[in-house]
């Protein structure tokens, strides 16, 4: 597909992560737009969507993909890309309208359920204890504190004090909304090893070489199960590799759909 020619078939669906809004793509878009429509919502509680009064952790991704599924309209094929939480409701709704997803590229989905089908409960214990440990920050009231024990354990002990406050003030706005919601609703999810077989569409799933153990593992295992996968890590990259490394990023997702 030469640059400058527009699919009018095809679009890109991409999905962000916890404590983001759909303005972390604006750089991809202005590469990817040369070729293909980009769809790049803010997902419930995030940027300008609402939490729905009506949703539980246990209907908020059944909820999310029938929002998505309405946003994107009649687009026939899309490649769809999630990250982080993103990426668990990318992998929800290629498992719903399967014969609308062209390609699907995960970077870091939080599957953690998978830990234990893949024998790693000491990294799912990782996880839960930091989860647990923010979850009652937010019993005492001290959401700074829940932000800070997140943050840091994505991101290395001590990177929560380098932060400047311009950056800390909204994930302490939003922690009881990711903890309360976002991190119940991925304790709710369950991704049988049987459904994710049926994910035939091409798959490139993708790591960071400096996040946590878990995220690495459980983005190796999940390419494991799914028979068109390809996993790749991005050595120097941790968790936010899309928006640290934009430019290989970008690169790595063109070439992979440039032979769908």
């Amino acid at each position: 597909m030469g640059a400058g020619v527009r699919r009018t078939d095809e679009a890109f669906l991409l999905l962000h992560g916890s404590a983001m809004t759909g303005a972390m793509w604006r750089l991809h878009r202005g590469h990817l737009e040369t070729t293909h429509a980009c769809f790049t919502p803010d997902r419930f509680a995030h940027g300008v969507t609402p939490l729905r009064e009506d949703l539980r952790p246990e209907t908020l991704l059944p909820a999310q993909v029938d929002a998505l599924i309405e946003y994107v309209g009649e687009t026939p094929r899309l490649h769809v890309v999630g990250h982080s939480f993103g990426g668990v409701v990318a992998l929800e709704f290629a498992l719903r309208v399967p014969e609308r997803v062209a390609s699907l590229c995960l970077i870091e989905p939080v599957v953690f359920a998978l830990l234990e089908t893949m024998g790693r409960r000491d990294l799912l214990d990782d996880v839960s204890r930091c989860e647990d440990a923010a979850f009652e920050a937010l019993r005492q009231d001290d959401s700074a504190k829940a932000a800070r024990l997140f943050v840091d354990y994505w991101h290395g002990s001590g990177f929560w004090d380098r932060l400047p406050d311009l950056y800390r003030a909204p994930l302490i706005r939003m922690a009881r909304v990711l903890l309360e919601v976002e991190v119940r609703a991925n304790r709710h999810a369950t991704l049988a090893p049987e459904a994710l077989s049926r994910l035939t569409m091409p798959v490139l799933v993708l790591a960071g070489g400096q996040s946590p153990a878990a995220a690495r593992e459980v983005s190796r295992g999940l390419a494991a199960l799914i028979p068109n996968a390809t996993f790749e890590v991005f050595e120097a990259a941790g968790h936010h590799l899309p928006s640290t490394h934009t430019r290989a990023f970008i690169e790595r997702l063109r070439g992979f759909v440039s032979t769908i």
